[in-house]
């Protein structure tokens, strides 16, 4: 796995409360961490076609109460295919692009881990029900990047803590 300096933040599936504040707290953490944010327009859709920009805290200002999410989020049947797939992987090596995180629900986080094991991605998950993103992306990163521990599952009911 490379080394990781070009993290990916995308948001996936419906609109939920918080996914405003969490696409912040990553922003700042991982610009805080010295890596390079970028958001990822449209969800999977906006993976596979390419819709990134380079996020700075100017990007994430003022941005906590804004309802739904700054960087849209759309349903994606073709990320599913293995075509879709690939064209989403594609995207991020010619984005220089090491790594994703995905704030979402079950499908979302379930359609990175999928993504993640078939290609040489690290991901981390943001379940829209658990503890503060913020905080557990500072020490996942750091520990995880330092050591490239590899693919994280994500921590929701139906999969069991690591």
């Amino acid at each position: 796995m490379a080394k990781i300096h070009k993290i990916g933040i995308l948001t996936s599936g419906g609109d939920a409360p918080g996914m405003n504040a969490a696409i912040r707290a990553v922003t700042r953490a991982a610009i805080c961490n010295g890596f390079q944010p970028v958001g990822v327009y449209r969800g999977y859709e906006g993976l596979m076609n390419g819709e990134f920009q380079n996020f700075t805290t100017e990007n994430v200002s003022g941005i906590i109460g804004l309802g739904g999410t700054i960087l849209k989020t759309a349903r994606s049947k073709e990320f599913m295919t293995e075509e879709g797939k690939a064209r989403a992987y594609e995207q991020m090596k010619k984005a220089d692009m090491q790594a994703l995180i995905v704030i979402g629900g079950n499908g979302s986080l379930t359609g990175a881990m999928q993504f993640a094991r078939e290609f040489d991605v690290y991901w981390l998950a943001g379940h829209h029900r658990q503890r503060p993103l913020r905080h557990r992306l500072h020490h996942r990163l750091r520990h995880n990047v330092e050591h490239h521990h590899g693919v994280r599952r994500p921590h929701s009911r139906y999969s069991p803590k690591p």
